[in-house]
């Protein structure tokens, strides 16, 4: 992620449009797939309009950076919300749910498909991420009882040495500080560092942590997002200027009749209206 975020802030830096422009990562409860940059225009006389400087962008980051998908939009100074979502995607929302997660996923997917190939509609993406690296492990209990390693030793381990959990505080008159265990960074790199790690076993003994778990990197959605505590995708999208909402509506229903097979539920919610609007740029990718 920092590396995308790098080369976006050379291309924004090089292009004559903007002032300047500051990259966040993990914030706003932002996915860790995803990167926040803000991006000053310069006054309205010394560039082409929002609208053509904002595309510009767009294409040079589609071009120079693959794998990106970027969301670029202003962001007003004052923002009202009218109780659709607060995500920075779209300004847009519509939301499928289905009790069965798989026929959805495969759904939402063919649906985004012929979205992003509709007249009008723009920077279409969703909050379904299913291709998100991550390690499975499994922990070999057999084997575990055999050298008198608890499973909960080995979750433990994890935990402390991957998740940056809190395990006490140390209060001063003024100030209170957390106590967070985790491993250094050239041990969380690659899967691989986990052969360096060791479990204690119930005598007090070490054991490999390899004797007792075997793992293998594969790939999974990063959340399973719900709605009412039914599985839930949600689609974001912006419209061209002059599209009227009504013609999308209508086009949306349409796609999503000949699309979502029975027992998957759609809604439109509200959009989100801003009151004003200033020079500069949210991009979300």
């Amino acid at each position: 992620m920092q590396e995308y975020q790098a080369k976006i802030m050379q291309i924004i830096e090089s292009n004559p449009n903007y002032e300047k422009c500051v990259s966040v990562t993990n914030f706003g409860g932002l996915p860790s797939s995803m990167g926040l940059v803000w991006a000053a225009l310069k006054p309205a006389g010394q560039r082409p309009p929002m609208a053509e400087a904002y595309e510009q962008l767009n294409g040079q980051i589609f071009e120079q950076v693959p794998g990106v998908l970027p969301l670029i939009r202003p962001q007003p100074t004052l923002q009202i919300s009218t109780g659709a979502t607060s995500n920075q995607q779209g300004e847009f929302a519509y939301t499928l749910t289905s009790a069965d997660p798989d026929s959805l996923y495969a759904a939402a997917g063919k649906l985004l498909a012929k979205l992003r190939k509709e007249p009008g509609f723009l920077q279409v993406s969703s909050d379904m991420r299913l291709q998100v690296p991550y390690l499975d492990v499994e922990i070999l209990r057999d084997q575990a009882y055999t050298y008198g390693v608890p499973a909960a030793e080995v979750e433990q381990v994890l935990m402390l040495g991957y998740s940056g959990n809190r395990v006490g505080q140390i209060m001063t008159p003024l100030n209170q500080y957390n106590v967070v265990v985790e491993l250094q960074d050239d041990m969380r790199r690659y899967p691989h560092s986990l052969d360096r790690l060791r479990v204690r076993s119930a005598s007090g003994g070490l054991a490999h942590l390899r004797s007792v778990a075997n793992w293998q990197a594969t790939t999974g959605p990063e959340t399973i997002n719900h709605i009412n505590q039914i599985t839930s995708v949600t689609v974001f999208f912006n419209l061209q200027p002059g599209f009227p909402v009504g013609t999308a509506t209508d086009r949306l229903d349409a796609l999503a009749a000949e699309t979502l097979p029975s027992g998957i539920r759609e809604a439109l919610p509200a959009k989100r209206s801003n009151s004003s609007r200033r020079s500069a740029a949210c991009s979300s990718f």
